[in-house]
Parts: C-alpha cells; structure tokens; sequence
C-alpha cells in the first residue's frame, strides 16, 4: 500500500453522529460527542463557529444540509430538477423524531412524499416486493448496522404489504464504534512504536480516525493493509500493518453485544 496523506481542514467545525442528538429528549441525554447546548424547551442544539461566528443549529437544520447535498448530487447524476423525496428513518423513531426529519426535507426545499422505516425500504431495495418472489406470506429478518445506531425488525411481507412486527436495537451502537475501537489500538501502536501519546491532540486523532474508516473499508476486500499518515504528531509519522485477524480481535466485544441482542 501506498502513503497517503490525510487532511481535515475543518476538524474543530465538523459536526457527526447527529442521529444521536435527533434521539434524544433532552441536550442533556447527549453524549460528549460535539458542543451541545440547551435550546428552547430544553431541545439539544448545536453549538459551532463558522467564519468567526458562534452558531446554534438544530439537529434537523444539519439534516437538512445533508439532504441538500444529496439532492444536488442526484440533480447531477440524473440531469433534471428533483422537488419530491421519500425519506427513510428508523422503524424505532417517534412521531416527533419523524417530525423532526420531516422538517428537515421541507428546509432543503424538498416535498417530502412519505417518511417510511429503514427496514421497510431495505426490502423494497432487495426486491422483496416483486410478485414472482412472494407465494403466502413472507417473514424478513432485517439487521441494519449503521453509523451510530443499530436496529433489528422483524417484517412481514404479504400481497404488496409490508408490516413491522417487532424492532429492537442499541441507539447508541454503530459503525462508530468499530472506528472508535480501530483509533484506540492504533494510539497504543503509535505510543508503543514512538513513545508518544496522541490521545490528547483533537487533530491526530481526527486525521487517525479518518484513515480508520478508510482502512475499514478496505478490509472489505482484503485480508490485510496498513494504515499510513504522514506527520501525524510532532513530525512523527504513522505507518502501521492492520489485518483482519486484529481487526476481528478488537471488535470481538461490539460482536458479542450484537448477538446478545
């Protein structure tokens, strides 16, 4: 593997893991994972300067950001205008929650169709409603892993219908956590093999979690890679082999509380 050279411009504004703050009830219930503050009615806000000035964002205005972008990607790849959307969300949100993601699409400047649940879309996307595939009724089992959250429901799938039975799940349990769990075995890596401590330097362990995620990715389709940054803290650079052996290792832990789930 080659080295590559990781930058984050904007590692103190960067905002994630909304759907943890949309979650909650209160700015209180969310974890430490960016500025959050008390807003009207004790709703969680977030707090971020952007071109010197101190912002307030709602969890849905961020959302709404997203949503932006994506229509603006799809504009391009489909080359025409797009004002209608259906938006997916999780099959444990409330109707406040749901509300809440609503308004989001509204402030893009989206006609927001339907909200429908995430399982419910997943056996759309796999076909699961095609007539050749449906004799009687069908149960799916629909395991949905994503960053921040995870959900398991249990769908039945009759004459073009879709019910959710039951759903589960951690709401505060992703793919952020494998990253998380990746960063803290290469920040004893990097201590062990340079004798410094990155833990509290907020830009390494940004520019460090990025390649994570990309170094993940990659373990997709092979059994072994590294993770390499240049100048990662005080001039030292990071140059680490990582395998799907380490990898399973230290994500045997998250694994367990799936299953026992």
């Amino acid at each position: 593997m080659g080295k590559q050279i990781i930058v984050i411009s904007s590692w103190k504004t960067s905002l994630h893991n909304l759907a943890y703050i949309i979650i909650r009830n209160g700015w209180h219930e969310v974890p430490a994972i960016q500025k959050v503050i008390a807003g009207a009615g004790d709703k969680p806000m977030v707090a971020v300067k952007y071109k010197g000035l101190l912002k307030q964002l709602a969890p849905e205005e961020v959302s709404s950001m997203v949503l932006a972008k994506m229509r603006e990607v799809a504009e391009v790849f489909l080359g025409t205008n797009i004002k209608n959307a259906v938006v997916t969300v999780p099959a444990y949100f409330n109707n406040s929650q749901r509300q809440a993601t609503k308004d989001a699409g509204t402030i893009a400047g989206l006609n927001v169709m339907r909200i429908i649940n995430e399982p419910t879309a997943a056996a759309i996307a796999y076909g699961f409603l095609r007539k050749e595939s449906i004799v009687g009724a069908k149960n799916v089992l629909a395991f949905d892993l994503g960053g921040g959250t995870f959900d398991i429901s249990l769908l039945t799938i009759e004459e073009g219908y879709i019910e959710v039975k039951a759903t589960s799940g951690i709401t505060h349990l992703g793919g952020e956590d494998f990253d998380n769990r990746m960063v803290d075995h290469f920040v004893k890596e990097f201590k062990w093999k340079h004798r410094k401590d990155i833990s509290g330097d907020p830009r390494a362990l940004r520019r460090l979690k990025t390649a994570c995620e990309k170094t993940k990715r990659r373990l997709s389709t092979t059994e072994e890679t590294d993770i390499s940054i240049n100048c990662l803290f005080e001039g030292w650079p990071c140059q680490i082999d990582y395998d799907k052996k380490k990898s399973k290792k230290n994500s045997n832990r998250i694994f367990n509380i799936f299953l026992q789930n």
